[in-house]
């Protein structure tokens, strides 16, 4: 892997989203690397930050026609 791909690989090895090898992988990279380790050290605080959030909800099919009815009108009201 380049390291742009291994770059790209960082945030998903921040929230826990790569097998084995894969992690392996980037950490190796990680090691040799300190613009890709500074990359994980920022995000593995955001994605904390993020798994401490409660879980939101998905709207309801009514909330999302309410929501998507109101667009409509401001973007009407916009013309």
């Amino acid at each position: 892997m380049t390291h742009d791909e291994l770059k790209g690989r960082v945030a998903d090895l921040a929230i826990g989203a790569l097998d084995g090898a894969e992690a392996r992988l980037v950490e190796a990279h990680l090691a040799g690397c300190p613009e890709c380790a500074a990359e994980l050290r920022s995000l593995t605080g955001t994605a904390a930050l993020l798994r401490a959030l409660p879980p939101i909800a998905a709207p309801s099919a009514g909330e999302a026609s309410l929501v998507d009815g109101a667009r409509r009108a401001a973007a009407r009201m916009a013309e």
